[in-house]
């Protein structure tokens, strides 16, 4: 029993740490789209105040 408590215990801190690596990964990529909207705002609204 006491096996089978520390394999589980190993596999949900293998989650843990597979979880907050997509968490890091997710957060990246959102924040360059991010970026990128802001970006294209901002032409828009220099374009527009060309025209």
């Amino acid at each position: 029993m006491t096996t089978v408590v520390a394999n589980l215990t190993k596999n949900l801190e293998q989650v843990s740490k597979i979880l907050a690596a997509a968490n890091r990964h997710l957060m990246q990529k959102i924040q360059s789209v991010d970026d990128k909207v802001k970006k294209q705002i901002d032409l828009n609204e220099e374009i527009n105040s060309q025209v």
